[in-house]
């Protein structure tokens, strides 16, 4: 598991398609990792490349 330092509920989830990997930030609550799972999944620029 890698921990990343700084203001995780800021960060948008990763994606490496070609290995199946959905990185995920340590979210301080669900509902901002649900809103920001939300508007990666709507949006065309949400995941990071």
């Amino acid at each position: 598991m890698i921990i990343k330092s700084g203001l995780d509920d800021e960060q948008f989830p990763e994606s490496l398609t070609c290995h199946s990997i959905l990185e995920l930030p340590l979210y301080s609550t669900k509902e901002i990792m649900r809103e920001r799972l939300t508007k990666a999944l709507e949006s065309k620029g949400g995941f990071r490349a």
